[in-house]
């Protein structure tokens, strides 16, 4: 038995049980990504609205927070105004966010998805100007209740055994919790956003499971950062898939210390 977090965690159904039990069977059902009982539940009990409250950031003056990533992007989309973001692996809205950026000084609204309750308690303090969501982008077409190893910025969901001899490689401590999940195409359709302009991706090695759940003739996604230092395949796995969606990888990023091993797609036009 994996020893669990006794920490307090997000309660998106406090107070209204009825939906809760509605969202038990649907997990156990496997519903389909555009059920429309999971798209309304998403919206009213795990969508926060963002913030209307000055920022409070540790560092107001830094212009970028990316590792690159965010210049790159910005230059490639022609340093547009008003787009729309995702960023999923948001830690606590500040260190190494990727969207920042675009919502300080391109005017773009977005989501910002972070499974782990502590940092999402850190994001929530940032007062970012987007919507938020404590939960995970589940590597499956459906909701699901997984587990999830609370690691600071390492946190990811623990579905298998390869997932459990990754935490013994790096020597992290077992912090399990457990966390509702949903795939992106239904918290995509709960905000009535299909279009999006920039997705960032960091879940720790569940990154191509996540991809292969977007139905892609269905959504307009522009430009994806994806970290690949996690994944149980190659890069070129990583590559294959999107090149067969519809994207060109446009640059592999790479530090010798971790801090940054993304690879930037742009969807062909």
């Amino acid at each position: 038995m994996l020893p669990r977090s006794t920490e307090p965690v997000f309660k998106p159904f406090e107070g209204n049980p009825h939906d809760e039990e509605i969202m038990t069977r649907l997990n156990r059902e496997k519903v389909r990504m555009d059920n429309e009982q999971m798209v309304r539940i998403i919206r009213e009990h795990f969508i926060e609205p963002p913030s209307t409250r000055p920022y409070r950031l540790d560092n107001p003056e830094k212009l970028d927070f990316s590792s690159g990533q965010a210049p790159f992007v910005d230059n490639r989309l022609g340093f547009m105004e008003g787009g729309f973001y995702i960023e999923c692996g948001a830690l606590n809205g500040e260190r190494r966010s990727n969207t920042l950026f675009f919502e300080r000084h391109r005017k773009w609204n977005g989501l910002l998805i972070e499974a782990d309750p502590s940092n999402y308690a850190k994001l929530k303090r940032k007062h970012r100007k987007a919507f938020t969501m404590n939960a995970c982008l589940n590597p499956y077409p459906y909701p699901a209740k997984l587990n999830f190893n609370k690691a600071s910025n390492m946190g990811r969901v623990v579905h298998d055994l390869t997932v459990q001899n990754w935490l013994k490689q790096w020597k992290l401590q077992e912090n399990m919790i457990e966390v509702q999940c949903f795939p992106l195409y239904s918290i995509l359709l709960s905000l009535n956003q299909t279009t999006v302009d920039f997705f960032s991706l960091d879940v720790e090695g569940d990154e191509l499971r996540v991809l292969k759940t977007i139905p892609f003739d269905k959504v307009d996604i522009k430009m994806v950062t994806v970290e690949y230092i996690n994944q149980p395949g190659s890069v070129g796995d990583l590559n294959k898939f999107m090149v067969e969606k519809g994207y060109e990888p446009l640059i592999k990023m790479h530090k010798d210390d971790g801090t940054v091993t993304d690879v930037i797609y742009r969807k062909k036009t």
